[in-house]
């Protein structure tokens, strides 16, 4: 056995969380990629990576990202390709181009890298998983910024997931985040990456103390043994109470939400089942009706990150008699007679207002396709055309006005094939943890909610 096999095989899982959904992926269809930057916590998990997709008969992709912010970055991707090329790893490399921003940058950065990888992913399969890095060093890190932020709820104190849905839209539809690593430490890495003579290299952003990541991690580097595992065991808990609330709410969701196109209808017995434990001091049951209401606004809006502001605005109607509707973060919660809700995507949001918020429209050249008002997948196109709001030409108050149309430069419309993409946002939202019921659009989410 060669050093590099004695690292795949060091406390290597394959009935682990994380290993499962990559092996659903691929005997689904799915794409196998993972995220590269030749630092050691990749390094260890790439060396692991090419092994099990070899188990599985998968091909492996390896996307290095450039993100252009220093001198000396391109040699640096250059240095992981010919790594991963030299274990045997198909390897890419993927710029982040363009404008860089003045502040914010590592949050820039991270979105910019998600989305180069998940479009990547979506050239090669419908759906895909990309594995991650993140060991239990980052998962203490990223709770103790999250708590450390006005308004931190305990949700955030649960950590990140070792299987959880892309963190951008739409370039993150179908695509799962895995990481294998969260319970094995940095240190432990290194360590059997020095043991087995594989050299890596950091990046130097890492001891840069602008960024607030870097404080924290050194805050945190003299925590003992003991300090550590008090806090992955508190996150473990917080993980178990988030878990607890999902299910409730996804049984509830089912159980009482139903859709006709792309409008979401609340039975009586729903909203007065959301208004009761919205009304009780306990917290783990208010935070079940508050779940169900931003997986409708999510999935109803087109925006993923829909959830807390919709929430605020609709818990208002569940909790005064009097309240007809409400509206917030692009959908409308409306009262019906029959005592149940109808929430709809706001039209304003679509056709544009009078404060200067433009229509919502997608240009699209023949045979492209892409994504509209963040709920729809459209394409191929059969012309050159733009894709609208039904509303545009049919009127506000046709029952399907916030759905798309595509219409040609002579403004004649067309079919063209189109795909809902609320049913995901909806999964993603309730089943974060279970890319079945989401990753595959054509497979487990349409019999959860159709």
């Amino acid at each position: 056995m060669s050093a590099l096999d004695a690292i795949a095989r060091e406390r290597f899982d394959p009935d682990a969380e994380a290993w499962r959904a990559a092996r659903w992926t691929v005997e689904n269809g799915g794409a196998l990629a993972v995220a590269f930057s030749g630092g050691g916590d990749s390094t260890a998990l790439l060396i692991r990576a090419v092994a099990r997709a070899r188990e599985l008969g998968a091909p492996l992709r390896v996307f290095i990202v450039d993100h252009d912010l220093q001198p000396g970055a391109r040699a640096v991707a250059e240095r992981a390709h010919g790594f991963a090329q030299s274990i045997g790893a198909a390897a890419e490399i993927l710029t982040w181009r363009g404008e860089k921003p003045a502040s914010g940058v590592q949050a820039s950065a991270r979105a910019a890298r998600y989305r180069l990888m998940c479009e990547a992913l979506h050239a090669r399969a419908p759906f895909g998983a990309l594995l991650l890095g993140h060991t239990s060093d980052d998962q203490i890190e990223t709770v103790e910024m999250r708590a450390a932020r006005p308004g931190a709820r305990a949700q955030t104190l649960a950590g990140m997931r070792a299987v959880a849905p892309a963190p951008v839209w739409p370039e993150g539809r179908g695509v799962a985040l895995l990481r294998p690593l969260l319970e094995t430490s940095r240190a432990a890495l290194r360590d059997e990456l020095r043991t087995a003579g594989v050299d890596w290299s950091d990046d130097p952003a890492n001891e840069n103390e602008t960024f607030e990541r870097v404080r924290v991690r050194n805050a945190l580097a003299h925590l003992s043994v003991e300090a550590r595992c008090a806090r992955l065991d508190a996150i473990a808990a917080a993980r178990a109470s988030e878990r607890a609330v999902a299910d409730e709410a996804a049984e509830l969701f089912e159980a009482q939400m139903s859709w006709r196109g792309s409008v979401l209808s609340l039975s009586r017995e729903g909203a007065r089942a959301l208004a009761a434990r919205l009304s009780e001091t306990d917290t783990a049951s208010q935070n079940v009706a508050r779940a169900v209401l931003a997986a409708a606004a999510k999935a109803v809006s087109g925006e993923p990150g829909a959830g807390r502001g919709a929430v605020t605005a609709a818990e208002a109607l569940f909790m005064r008699a009097d309240a007809q509707a409400t509206s917030c973060a692009g959908c409308v919660f409306e009262r019906l007679r029959d005592g149940g809700v109808r929430i709809r995507r706001d039209l304003g949001a679509v056709l544009g207002r009078a404060d200067g918020a433009p229509a919502v429209r997608l240009q699209l050249s023949e045979g492209a396709s892409g994504v509209w008002d963040g709920r729809y997948l459209i394409g191929p196109a059969p012309c050159d055309g733009v894709v609208e709001a039904r509303a545009a030409r049919a009127g506000r108050s046709a029952d399907d006005a916030s759905e798309p149309v595509f219409i040609d430069a002579d403004g004649a419309p067309h079919e063209v094939e189109t795909r809902f993409l609320g049913l995901e946002l909806a999964a993603r939202a309730l089943f974060p943890e279970r890319p079945a019921f989401w990753m595959s659009w054509k497979t487990a989410a349409n019999r959860v909610f159709e």
